[in-house]
């Protein structure tokens, strides 16, 4: 996916329930690294939509509809990017679970 391709993303975020509002810029950073994040990934070439849930320790990361699996290590990474990234935003601390949701704009 080249940069052009991944200004065509948006994502969308909630905390413990309750989805944050976001501004362009802030959802185009966190789509941006989400993009990254699951781009690092084995075996995940192209992204087109991209989930990642945290819950507790527990990570769950899908990409185009497909689940993939991270081992404790790549968990432990993802978990603390995402976290870090989302404890700035105003509704975002205290995280008991999140999801974040990456697809195309305007959909």
């Amino acid at each position: 996916m080249g940069m052009k391709e991944r200004e065509d993303l948006q994502a969308t975020l909630a905390v413990n329930n309750s989805e944050l509002e976001l501004i362009p810029f802030i959802s185009d950073f966190v789509a941006r690294v989400t993009v990254g994040i699951v781009l690092s990934l084995k075996g995940v070439d192209d992204v087109e939509r991209a989930n990642i849930e945290l819950k507790g320790d527990q990570v769950k990361v899908w990409v185009n509809g497909r689940h993939i699996s991270t081992n404790a290590f790549a968990s432990k990474i993802i978990k603390a990017t995402i976290t870090g990234m989302t404890a700035v935003l105003k509704g975002g601390g205290d995280i008991q679970n999140l999801v974040i949701s990456v697809g195309p704009r305007n959909e």
